[in-house]
């Protein structure tokens, strides 16, 4: 399960390569294509609604002695836009499905950090946390922007792999 939820976590992020993709190459506006492009809006919405109540499936633990925490919501914007202009530069759909897959094994196979807009738009804030052992750790946390290392160090969170966690809310813990 849990290989099944990181490659829907890692599906996430370009999923919306595919609506630009299809809205850049439908001709016509009709009813059909509307209904098409609009579940392809929602789909990352509902999955990540899924995969957030999905988290309890991973191991819950704490971040012991956090030494740094650095807001990283910024680094991953010019990332995400080369989603958008590969996707609006693509006009063959056979491109586009290879593209997709090349881009959707990257992202799964490197499982570095699993960046997610929806998270953003969501409220959530992502964060690199280097640890008094100098290991460096990405933590996905919603609420407001985390200034204090302590303020990790009270959390449980749950370990989506060896160096992405997600802390939950409070009252979801």
């Amino acid at each position: 399960m849990n290989r099944l939820l990181q490659g829907v976590m890692a599906f996430i992020p370009i999923a919306w390569m595919v609506l630009i993709y299809y809205v850049n190459s439908v001709t016509m506006l009709s009813e059909i294509n509307i209904a098409i492009a609009s579940m392809l809006f929602f789909l990352p919405l509902i999955l990540t609604a899924a995969t957030v109540r999905c988290m309890k499936i991973f191991d819950k633990e704490r971040i012991d002695s956090a030494k740094e925490i650095v807001l990283a919501d910024h680094e991953f914007l010019p990332v995400y836009l080369g989603y958008f202009f590969v996707a609006v530069s693509i006009t063959n759909m056979h491109t586009m499905i290879l593209v997709f897959g090349i881009i959707y094994m990257f992202i799964y196979l490197s499982q570095h950090q699993y960046f997610n807009p929806v998270l953003l738009i969501a409220g959530y804030h992502f964060y690199h946390v280097k640890t008094k052992n100098e290991t460096r750790v990405f933590i996905i946390c919603k609420g407001h922007v985390i200034k204090n290392c302590s303020y990790i160090e009270k959390r449980y969170v749950y370990r989506i792999n060896n160096t992405t966690f997600l802390a939950m809310e409070d009252s979801d813990v």
